[in-house]
């Protein structure tokens, strides 16, 4: 599972490499703002093979394949309501600053 899931990331890592390239170099703000949600979508996915990896290599542990895997998923679900509450926060903050 962390293999299959780990070469899918770095797929994904690449994609984000050239599409950060240019949007750098072309990009409007639009595109910018884009790019910043579908770059918290590949670090989410990038963190699962990286931390079922860590869970899987920690020997005190002694983890199977499956609650490794829902370890990892568990790390990922709760960094993404972080950033998410985070985003909804300064949304908040920033529609108020407008008015």
């Amino acid at each position: 599972m962390h293999a299959a899931s780990g070469v899918l990331a770095i797929v994904l890592m690449a994609a984000h490499a050239t599409w950060a390239t240019f949007t750098y170099l072309r990009g409007s703000e639009r595109a910018k703002q884009r790019f910043h949600t579908f770059s918290i979508v590949v670090w989410l996915f990038w963190l699962m093979p990286y931390t079922l990896g860590i869970l899987q290599g920690v020997p005190a542990l002694h983890l199977a394949n499956l609650q490794a895997g829902i370890g990892s998923l568990a790390v990922v679900t709760v960094a993404a309501l972080v950033i998410a509450a985070s985003t909804l926060r300064s949304r908040k903050l920033h529609h108020g600053h407008r008015r």
